[in-house]
């Protein structure tokens, strides 16, 4: 695996997600999301995202629609 490659293959997938409502997101809590990408170099890489309530500083969005902590 390419480290810094699927870094970058995380990273796009996960720009989706921010660009999703406060109320879009907690419709997903308890959710499972996966998918299978294939990056330039033809590497297939396995993604799964999981929702959930966190008191985490990664990916927070309240309810202001703002990012926590940015």
């Amino acid at each position: 695996m390419n480290n810094p490659e699927a870094r970058e293959v995380l990273a796009q997938h996960l720009a989706h997600y921010r660009t999703l409502s406060y109320d879009e997101l907690v419709r997903r809590r308890g959710r499972v999301e996966t998918a299978e990408l294939t990056a330039a170099s033809g590497q297939t890489y396995q993604l799964e995202v999981v929702f959930f309530w966190a008191h985490t500083e990664d990916f927070i969005v309240g309810p202001d629609e703002q990012f926590v902590g940015e």
